[in-house]
């Protein structure tokens, strides 16, 4: 299957990567007052996040660093209404078609296995 991008700004993204795409209208723009709208999308690809985390009590107390790995990166980019609902719908647009073309695939294999089957059984 082609792999199929969608690019916004510097990023570009995988359409079968993006587990989740969102937009929202920001509630707060003190800054980028041009851009009042977000788009987040959740993206799998590993990210590993550092902790630091606090040791209260005893007699020297300190920090514990500690690290994670998650699945995903969450992405939120500020656009402005126009620009937001266009990527939106083009992701949305690229993923049903990704969806529809998989579900066409194994329609395709499903009728080969079974007509071996057939032949199989015939034989």
């Amino acid at each position: 299957m082609n792999q199929i991008f969608h690019q916004i700004g510097e990023h570009k993204f995988k359409i079968t990567k993006i587990l989740q795409c969102t937009h929202r209208e920001r509630l707060f723009c003190i800054l980028d007052t041009d851009k009042p709208w977000v788009l987040d999308i959740r993206y799998k690809e590993l990210n590993e996040r550092i902790k630091l985390n606090p040791i209260i009590g005893g007699t020297n107390g300190g920090f514990v660093l500690s690290s994670e790995t998650v699945p995903y990166t969450n992405y939120s980019i500020r656009l402005d209404e126009k620009e937001c609902m266009h990527h939106y719908d083009q992701i949305m647009r690229k993923k049903k078609y990704l969806a529809e073309e998989g579900e066409k695939i194994n329609l395709e294999i499903e009728a080969r296995i079974n007509h071996k089957l057939d032949i199989r059984k015939k034989n």
